[in-house]
């Protein structure tokens, strides 16, 4: 009975089925899992926001985790999706990191998988160009163009300047205008500006500016670099110090270099104090550390106020005003030694430690400095720094090797400076070659009258010298010349006859840095 009941009880349960004999030899095996398969939809939009997640990480700089994430993916489905876009993010984070090889790699695999995609085109063309893989980057131009005919101011940029590298010049004009022209940008105008600037061509490069300066003008680096260019060409002093005011006018505009160039344009129209209060200003700001080239300047306006320290009636000065005098030489000796510490390559900075030198009498230290300089310039070596070492080996008494230098420095003036051809016509007077003195003589006379006419001024200690050489040379007549009184401040005076006046170089320094180091080529 119970038997009975207890197997109908079981029959009746619903959960109950007929036990079967498994054949010989076969394991009994667990029934299949069933898994969501995910549609092509939804890989897509997991992989959207992984890419959305990647970028906002590079956003952030975050490149550790950006890394991280973009190494965690491991569902293949997912990945062949992300593939593309996940190796360009490898890529610009490389780039940021200096590993430009590496980027270059991944950004070669990527377009290996997509020889269409014209941004890994781009970002090539960029990188094979910072390799100084010239040629590179024009093949990957030529392949850019192919793909679109649309044009890309970054792609004719940097075929322009790989142009450049490899000495077409005119290709490389032609394409950095064309730059322009698709799209305006600050970085091409600036970057077309330099290349007239390294081609010696500098009207093109104001020109190019000023037109710059019209499309942005709240641009600071555009301004500072019009004024700066304005300064230096000696032709628009006026133009270059209101763009470098208006620069200044901003107090978080105030860059070092606008100050320094402030201060240059105030030197050279001799307003030392006013110069020293812009250089002061940028002293006691503890955001801009003392460069040398506001050093330089500093020294440059102590000399000046040297000079300008005296007797102003012709009366002997004064022991508190040689006492001054000296004070203001000890300044300007102790900023330009620490300029050279800080720039040991500048020439500048060696120019002028050798005419300080020179003007002090120590004529052995002088020479160091200046045969330093000629060893800095040697591509292009300054007439002046000739006629100051022809000097100091004269006051040393080494005759031969003073007309040797003086015959350099007449070889090197460019720009046929009338005190070159003075100072050695006063040498060769002292050493008793007349015939050759009235040579140099004339040619410094001629040299004079081009400058009056080319509306150059000259210095007033060169025209007393030459009223005293003719005086004592009889030279062939001419028509009667009056020289202007106006001091050029920016060459060096008759040296022979020990005047006080603007050291060689002193002005050259006047945007102390130089912009092409401002104008970047990259970002």
């Amino acid at each position: 009975m119970s038997l009975s009941r207890s197997t109908g009880a079981s029959s009746n349960h619903p959960t109950s089925a007929p036990l079967r004999a498994l054949p010989l030899g076969q394991v009994s095996q667990p029934p299949p899992q069933r898994f969501s398969q995910k549609t092509t939809l939804q890989r897509i939009q997991e992989t959207e926001g992984r890419n959305w997640l990647y970028y906002q990480l590079f956003l952030r700089q975050d490149y550790d985790a950006c890394n991280a994430s973009l190494a965690s993916t491991d569902e293949p489905g997912a990945a062949n999706v992300q593939n593309a876009f996940g190796m360009y993010m490898k890529a610009l984070i490389a780039k940021r990191q200096g590993k430009l090889a590496e980027a270059i790699d991944i950004l070669k695999s990527s377009l290996a998988m997509d020889k269409r995609d014209q941004e890994v085109l781009k970002e090539l063309i960029c990188l094979s160009y910072l390799t100084c893989a010239y040629e590179q980057t024009l093949m990957y131009v030529e392949q850019f163009k192919q793909l679109t005919t649309s044009q890309d101011w970054s792609v004719d940029f940097y075929q322009g300047l790989c142009h450049e590298k490899l000495g077409n010049i005119g290709l490389a004009e032609e394409h950095l205008k064309s730059a322009i022209n698709v799209q305006p940008q600050e970085k091409s105008y600036l970057t077309l500006a330099r290349f007239y600037i390294r081609h010696k061509e500098q009207d093109k490069a104001v020109d190019i500016l000023e037109r710059a300066k019209r499309v942005f003008p709240d641009n600071q680096l555009i301004a500072t670099t019009l004024g700066t260019l304005q300064i230096k060409s000696h032709k628009d002093l006026d133009k270059g110090f209101a763009n470098l005011a208006q620069v200044a006018s901003t107090p978080k505009n105030r860059s070092d270099e606008v100050l320094l160039a402030l201060g240059s344009v105030m030197q050279q129209k001799m307003d030392t104090d006013g110069a020293l209060k812009k250089y002061e200003a940028m002293v006691q700001d503890p955001s801009i550390v003392p460069s040398a080239a506001l050093l330089n300047n500093v020294a440059l306006c102590y000399l000046a106020k040297r000079r300008g320290t005296g007797n102003k009636d012709g009366k002997a000065s004064t022991a508190s005003q040689k006492e001054e005098a000296s004070q203001r030489v000890l300044q300007a000796v102790a900023c330009l030694k620490k300029a050279q510490q800080l720039a040991p390559m500048d020439w500048r900075i060696a120019s002028n430690l050798g005419y300080v030198m020179k003007e002090v009498q120590l004529f052995a230290t002088a020479s160091f400095h200046l045969m330093a300089t000629i060893r800095l310039t040697q591509k292009h070596p300054s007439p002046y720094t000739y006629l100051l070492l022809a000097c100091t080996a004269d006051n040393l008494e080494i005759t031969g090797q003073a007309n040797q230098l003086y015959k350099y420095s007449v070889k090197s003036n460019a720009t046929r400076d009338p005190c070159v051809y003075l100072n050695y016509a006063l040498f060769l007077l002292r050493e008793g070659e007349k015939e050759k003195a009235i040579g140099m003589a004339v040619e410094g006379r001629e040299a004079m009258v081009e400058w009056e006419q080319s509306g150059r001024t000259v210095d007033t200690v060169v025209t007393d010298a030459f009223r005293l050489l003719t005086k004592k040379l009889p030279l062939p007549p001419v028509l009667t010349h009056t020289a202007s009184s106006a001091s050029l401040k920016q060459q060096p005076s008759n040296m022979a006859l020990g005047s006080s006046t603007t050291p060689p170089g002193s002005h050259e320094m006047i945007v102390a840095a130089e912009v092409e180091p401002s104008i970047s080529t990259h970002e």
